[in-house]
């Protein structure tokens, strides 16, 4: 599967991890409350950016949390474009740009979308 495989990129995932929170439907309590998490989590990297031993931790453990978030999407039946490009978008800002083509999907956006690695 195409992707896009870009150098890790903590400042931009938590600009984009806002932006999912902005997707979801705040009244689906289980994927708002946990992309609102891993906002916060990754809201500190927006301002300064961690040491390269930090930022390999922070990254793992916001996929981790990006990874609930993704299920709950599911779970919930939030996922559209918007929220599925957010959601590859998040993946590829944390080094995953693979796993975030078929997540991204996985999360609704539109396989065909011009916004889609080719």
């Amino acid at each position: 599967m195409a992707s896009f495989d870009i150098p890790l990129n903590l400042p931009h995932a938590a600009k984009v991890a806002q932006r999912l929170v902005g997707r979801l439907d705040p009244t689906s309590p289980k994927s708002h409350a946990l992309a609102q998490q891993l906002a916060e989590f990754l809201n500190p990297c927006a301002y300064e950016e961690p040491s390269p031993a930090e930022a390999v931790i922070t990254s793992s453990e916001a996929l981790a949390l990006l990874q609930l978030v993704v299920a709950a999407i599911v779970e919930e039946g939030q996922g559209n474009d918007r929220v599925g490009q957010a959601v590859r978008n998040l993946y590829e800002c944390l080094e995953r740009g693979e796993e975030g083509a078929r997540q991204g999907l996985v999360a609704g956006e539109d396989p065909r979308s011009p916004q889609r690695p080719v």
